[in-house]
């Protein structure tokens, strides 16, 4: 970027990453990384050396300033697939990274750290000034209160150089965040930067005394939401990121990636991936597809869920590659539990891969899982396409209630039923101060109870492993009532009436008398009781 006026800047990012506090001072060390992108074709050399400036967050008054050198020399970047297509190898990106790390005091607002430059390449959809690109670029992040220990989040996707006129491509924007704090991608207007008469470039860089910010003001008939016009298109998945652009003009296009960084609902950071999209007319090669693509599942938690994509090229003798990304297969971005498997894959003209996961029964949620699955081939130039897959996984609700006796006799056996479940499931039965006699695991069980305090309850399994929500109810016990007694004849003769009295031993109220070979005269229910006995042979009485 020696030369201050040349147009070179074609995008770029930055993010931090906390390093912890030194020795017992008071200092917080970060590092700090920009990611600079530059075309090629252009002779300008990098910066050797540029300058971070960091601004407290609340005072946006300038605060310390460092110098970072490059680091080491700038790599070419090329564009995925077959290198060898003479268009690729004129589309071509070179990356430079300055990496710094800085210690910084104990703040209980925070520091946004700031690059500025000029210039960028002529755009179509941004203006020109006096002939020559009217902005530059700005490169910012945001570092909450140092008792919040954070790392931004970074972009793992180099930039893709360029795409082909009238063609619908999709680019992955995947970020990782180190601390798996939830991310949110949207389009914004790219940031401003240093302008022509003051390119801020080596030797003579400078940090602004207030902290300031803007974004570029596109042509008419161009904005954030419709880099190429009102005949392109563009979209972003909130998600992961990824987008989808279309132009029906040919030239270089300024867009940029928003990434928010959210902690329990508050935003940490703030940052942006600034791109240049080239477009040009290609030669003629078919787009890979998939074939009968389902973007949707549902699973319930536990349950194992595979399935096979596939996709074709029609371009006769074209490789085409298949491969997933996202945090399902690599844990990254705060992903637990069982993680997913996709087997990359490269075959002519068809190829295909099987996606399995086996969940398990925390990682249900109502916030679809995300993965993005690629085809590539190898044409000139090479086409690829994406599309997510958004999984769904429910949580097992389970419904489930008991049916028996809740006042009971102590070392009686009673049954108790479970009800409402769901086919396949198991049961999980606990009676605290009783025994389970028979049928643990189903939902059917006797239950002999002894001395309290006394509690029966049951837990659905699901079918693939998952626990429901406990069901419990209190029981009551009292002690058994021994034996009953009475008097009375036990020989007597035929159509004699004799007469019978229960031995009150246990204070009871309530007694039921049962006859065989006579007939209860009266009241069946009270403590004496007159028979007819009117039967020969043996009867009995209880």
């Amino acid at each position: 970027f020696l030369e201050g006026f040349s147009t070179h800047l074609v995008g770029g990012t930055m993010h931090y990453e906390y390093l912890g506090r030194s020795g017992g001072s008071n200092l917080f060390n970060y590092k700090v990384v920009f990611t600079i992108y530059r075309d090629c074709k252009v002779e300008a050399d990098y910066d050797p050396e540029i300058k971070a400036c960091v601004y407290g967050q609340n005072s946006k008054k300038l605060e310390y300033s460092f110098d970072v050198d490059i680091d080491g020399t700038p790599q070419r970047v090329d564009p995925r697939g077959n290198t060898d297509c003479p268009l690729s190898k004129n589309a071509c990106l070179e990356k430079a990274t300055y990496t710094i790390t800085v210690p910084l005091p104990a703040s209980n607002s925070g520091y946004i750290i700031k690059w500025e430059r000029c210039c960028r390449n002529e755009q179509v959809n941004l203006p020109n000034l006096q002939g020559k690109p009217k902005y530059g670029q700005t490169y910012i992040n945001y570092i909450p209160p140092t008792y919040i220990v954070n790392s931004s989040p970074y972009f793992t996707e180099v930039p893709v150089p360029f795409m082909c006129l009238n063609d619908t491509t999709e680019i992955r924007n995947y970020a990782i965040d180190p601390d798996g704090d939830s991310l949110v991608y949207s389009f914004i207007r790219p940031y401003a930067g240093a302008e022509t008469g003051n390119p801020n470039n080596y030797p003579n860089q400078t940090c602004k005394t207030n902290f300031s910010l803007s974004n570029v003001i596109y042509n008419f008939g161009y904005n954030e939401i419709q880099p190429f016009g009102a005949n392109g298109y563009a979209s972003i998945d909130p998600v992961n990121g990824l987008t989808t652009f279309m132009s029906r003009k040919e030239g270089n296009f300024a867009v940029a990636v928003q990434l928010k960084e959210y902690r329990n609902g508050i935003l940490l950071s703030t940052s942006i991936l600034d791109l240049q999209i080239l477009v040009f007319q290609c030669t003629p090669n078919a787009k890979p597809k998939f074939s009968q693509f389902k973007e949707t599942h549902e699973v319930e938690a536990g349950e194992e869920i595979c399935f096979i994509y596939t996709g074709t090229d029609s371009d006769p003798g074209d490789r085409v590659t298949i491969k997933a990304y996202g945090d399902m297969f690599t844990g990254a971005n705060g992903f637990k539990g069982n993680k997913a498997t996709f087997a990359e894959r490269t075959a002519t003209n068809t190829v295909g891969s099987q996606f399995c996961w086996k969940t398990d029964c925390d990682q249900a949620r109502a916030k679809p899982y995300v993965f993005t699955i690629e085809l590539l081939d190898d044409g000139c130039p090479s086409k690829f396409t994406n599309k997510n897959v958004s999984i769904i996984v429910k949580p097992f609700v389970s419904v489930v209630e008991f049916t028996g006796p809740l006042w009971v006799c102590r070392d009686q056996i009673y049954d108790y039923v479970a009800v409402k479940g769901k086919t396949g499931s198991t049961y999980n039965w606990t009676a605290d101060g009783g025994q389970i006699i028979s049928g643990q695991g189903t939902d059917k069980i006797k239950v002999k109870w002894g001395l309290g305090p006394n509690k029966l309850s049951v837990k659905e399994i699901s079918k693939f492993g998952c626990p429901g929500t406990l069901y419990e109810k209190d029981i009551s016990v009292y002690p058994a009532v021994p034996s009953p007694s009475f008097t009375g004849k036990d020989s007597v003769c035929l159509n004699n009436v004799e007469r019978y009295t229960a031995l009150d031993k246990n204070n009871v109220s309530n007694y039921k008398w049962f006859v065989s070979g006579g007939t209860i005269l009266g009241n069946k229910d009270s403590k004496s009781i007159d028979v007819l006995w009117n039967v020969i042979g043996n009867g009995y009485l209880k």
